[in-house]
């Protein structure tokens, strides 16, 4: 019974890795089609830190999880030096996205402003 229960919470974890990509993959298709409409630096923040996200994510559901279950690497060596780089690279494209986010809202608001 033991047995069943750790595939079923294997496929479990696995689907729920799986979800965690999904949202990032629709953030990184709508700042390419910003990016494709308005060559502004805002957008370009914005394209950059849905990139770095999406490789985060990624990284964190797909390749972290192999590379620990294949004993690629320990969990010792991902909690002492990967998880840092790993964070601080995730923090970067987070705040990319924010930055180009509140360049373009402040964009929009005045132009919107000019035009009344």
């Amino acid at each position: 019974m033991e047995i069943a229960s750790n595939s079923f919470f294997e496929i479990l974890v696995s689907m729920i890795n799986t979800v965690y990509v999904i949202p990032q993959i629709i953030i990184f298709v709508a700042a390419s089609i910003l990016i494709s409409k308005k060559k502004e630096p805002s957008s370009v923040i914005i394209f950059i830190g849905s990139i770095i996200m999406l490789l985060n994510t990624l990284f964190y559901s797909t390749l972290l999880p192999l590379l620990l279950k294949f004993e690629i690497i320990t969990y010792e060596f991902y909690t002492s030096s990967t998880h840092i780089f790993i964070s601080i690279f995730g923090l970067l494209g987070h705040l990319c996205f924010a930055i180009g986010l509140l360049l373009l809202v402040m964009s929009y608001v005045n132009n919107t402003l000019k035009n009344r």
